[in-house]
């Protein structure tokens, strides 16, 4: 087939069109390797096709790649749609001329969740475990982070739930902020003893705010005694002190 016209389109692209009206659109780097400018002649249109599509998903990865740095299963996600092959061969590619490069990755992201994220160690290793590392590479990075940097973060984040209490209990309080904690991926342990390091104090205000919200709710349908009744069990099952409550409740 010959090749009657080129037409340039966007970044290293040309439509090519052809003696039998077919219309193809090719990378710079194609028309380069089979010398079609030269020979304006399309032989083996099949092969050039195949080898424009491992060019197009070159380039498609290394767009993906400059906008932030990715690792290995991102780029293979990016590029789901094209045959096995050409993603294989385009992250060998990537590889070999440093556009990826899956252990600095892994030590960066390691560095930025445990310095700049909520997250704890549990949260990292599980994040990154998503994108196919390895259980023990993530544990290696993370043994190369202080320990002081997580005790910090969940000496913070106590502090700053504790100082943000609006109608927890101490002991709901307590329960809750080690729920969330170990939710982020923080230890257990080191949870529990930050927590039992801290004088928490909570307000009579929250006591006298959840008893009238279930007043308001509870004399709906109750009244007297079993209203009273009822009222200190649902105040006792949040948390709060049974003689607190009872003399709010009684008063």
């Amino acid at each position: 087939m010959k090749i009657l016209k080129y037409k340039k389109l966007k970044t290293n692209t040309y439509k090519l069109v052809l003696d039998n009206k077919e219309e193809l659109v090719l990378y710079d780097d194609t028309i380069i390797k089979y010398d079609l400018l030269r020979k304006k002649e399309i032989n083996d249109i099949d092969s050039i096709i195949k080898y424009n599509k491992e060019i197009e998903a070159y380039y498609i990865a290394i767009k993906y790649i400059t906008r932030k740095m990715r690792c290995s299963k991102e780029v293979r996600e990016k590029l789901k749609d094209y045959p096995s092959r050409v993603i294989d061969n385009t992250i060998d590619r990537l590889n070999n001329e440093g556009y990826l490069n899956d252990k600095l990755y892994l030590e960066m992201s390691v560095r930025e969740y445990s310095n700049y994220s909520i997250y704890g160690e549990n949260k990292i290793i599980y994040k990154l475990s998503r994108l196919g590392f390895n259980k023990k590479d993530i544990e290696e990075e993370l043994n190369n982070i202080n320990r002081e940097v997580f005790l910090n973060k969940i000496n913070k984040l106590v502090d700053r739930k504790i100082n943000s209490n609006t109608k927890y209990s101490k002991k709901k309080l307590r329960e809750k902020i080690l729920i969330d904690l170990v939710n982020q991926g923080y230890r257990k342990s080191d949870v529990i003893d930050t927590i039992n390091n801290k004088n928490i104090e909570v307000s009579n205000n929250i006591l006298e705010k959840e008893y009238s919200k279930y007043y308001r709710l509870l004399s709906k349908k109750y009244d007297g005694y079993e209203l009273n009744n009822k009222l200190i069990q649902k105040l006792v099952s949040k948390g709060f002190n049974y003689e607190e409550v009872r003399f709010i409740v009684e008063r």
